[in-house]
C-alpha cells in the first residue's frame, strides 16, 4: 500500500539477453577485464531497487556518438519512461526544480555542456537518498526521500559547484 511505484516485469534469474552482452562486449571490449561490464551491469539492477542505499550515480562520459545514449535508453526502458525524470545538474539543490524526481526511479541528465556546474551539495543528497524539501508551485512543501537514480551523459565532464577546497 505504501509502494511509491513499481516496475512492470517479473523476476527471472536465469535470464541472459544475448543482444544486451553483444553490445556490452561492442562498447566495451569483449567480457572487459577493466569492471565496465559489471559496473554497468549492476547499476542496471540498482535502479531497480526502492532505496539508495549504495549511494552511486553513473557517468557516461565520452566523445560523442559513442552509444552513451544508447545506454540511457536501455535504463530508462527497464524502468519505464513514465518513472524517469529529468532534473539538470545545476538545479540539484533548489528545491522548487528537485519536485521533478518524486515518485520517480531514474534521473537522467543529457547533453551536459563542459560549462556545467554540479550543484555539489544537492547532488549528493539526492545520490544518498537522503529527505529533501521539495518546493512545487501551489502546492504545500514537503519533506521527501528521494529514491531516483542519476545517469549523467556527456561529452566532457562538467565542473562543481560548492566543493570545499582541498
Amino acid at each position: 500500500d505504501y509502494l511509491e511505484s513499481m516496475l512492470p516485469w517479473v523476476w527471472d534469474a536465469k535470464a541472459f539477453n544475448v543482444k544486451w552482452h553483444e553490445a556490452l562486449d561492442d562498447y566495451f571490449g569483449e567480457a572487459s577485464e577493466d569492471g565496465r561490464h559489471a559496473a554497468l551491469q549492476e547499476f542496471a539492477g540498482y535502479i531497480c531497487l526502492s532505496s539508495n542505499k549504495f549511494k552511486r550515480a553513473l557517468f557516461l562520459w565520452g566523445a560523442g556518438d559513442t552509444a552513451k545514449s544508447l545506454i540511457v535508453d536501455v535504463l530508462v526502458a527497464i524502468v519505464g519512461f513514465e518513472r524517469t525524470s529529468q532534473l539538470a545538474l545545476e538545479h540539484m539543490d533548489d528545491p522548487k526544480m528537485r519536485g521533478v524526481i518524486k515518485g520517480k526511479r531514474l534521473n537522467v541528465a543529457t547533453e551536459v555542456s563542459g560549462r556545467a556546474l554540479i550543484a555539489d551539495a544537492g547532488f549528493k543528497v539526492l545520490v544518498a537518498g537522503d529527505p529533501v524539501l521539495i518546493d512545487r508551485k501551489f502546492k504545500h512543501q514537503e519533506m521527501y526521500r528521494p529514491i531516483a537514480k542519476h545517469v549523467i551523459a556527456a561529452n566532457s565532464l562538467p565542473a562543481l559547484r560548492g566543493r570545499a577546497a582541498e
